[in-house]
């Protein structure tokens, strides 16, 4: 598992099984798996039980907007919002469609504790320039390799947590959303 490859498969073409199993052959990497749904987070986790009968200590699997929240944005919230950001307003369409970025709290947030799960990734992206790329860079010391399913795309991203790291803007990760965005 050293670089970045993305799996583009139908659904019960055995995505799920390949990354379980690659992570079950590298016992000394630090993973992580995300993925967009909590029912897609159980899936893996079934999975793990069924090939290995337990999830190894070695392996982290997250529904992707905890991830967001608690590896990406709150560890350095701060440099751009003071108070804890603890939860997410999931929304299925463009949230504070008319306000400004620069009025950060209605833009971001929709009361003093909820971001818009629509603006998640984009905080963390600013976050992460704001902190001369510390959350990037907590990133690849916590995790060695990151794995992140896709939403209704039938892909998993496999990619090393250092790749993130070479990055020229430092959001390498953020860049993951749809096949053939990977760039740095």
């Amino acid at each position: 598992m050293s670089t970045h490859k993305a799996i583009i498969a139908a659904a019960g073409s055995g995505k799920t099984t390949h990354i379980v199993r690659q992570a079950l052959d590298n016992p000394d990497a630090r993973i992580l798996i995300t993925t967009y749904t909590i029912e897609n987070t159980e899936e893996i986790k079934s999975k793990f039980r069924e090939l290995n009968g337990y999830i190894p200590s070695n392996i982290t699997i997250l529904p992707w907007y905890s991830f967001v929240l608690q590896h990406l944005i709150r560890p350095y919230q701060k440099v751009l919002y003071t108070k804890r950001i603890t939860y997410l307003h999931l929304t299925n369409r463009q949230s504070a469609s008319f306000t400004k970025e620069t009025d950060f709290q209605k833009h971001y947030l929709l009361d003093e504790e909820t971001i818009y799960s629509d603006k998640a990734a984009k905080m963390a992206v600013k976050i992460n320039q704001k902190s001369n790329g510390a959350v990037i860079k907590r990133l690849g010391l916590i995790f060695s390799h990151i794995f992140i399913g896709l939403p209704d795309k039938g892909t998993v991203m496999a990619l090393p947590a250092q790749i993130c790291q070479r990055c020229p803007v430092g959001n390498a990760i953020f860049r993951c959303q749809f096949p053939g965005t990977l760039a740095c």
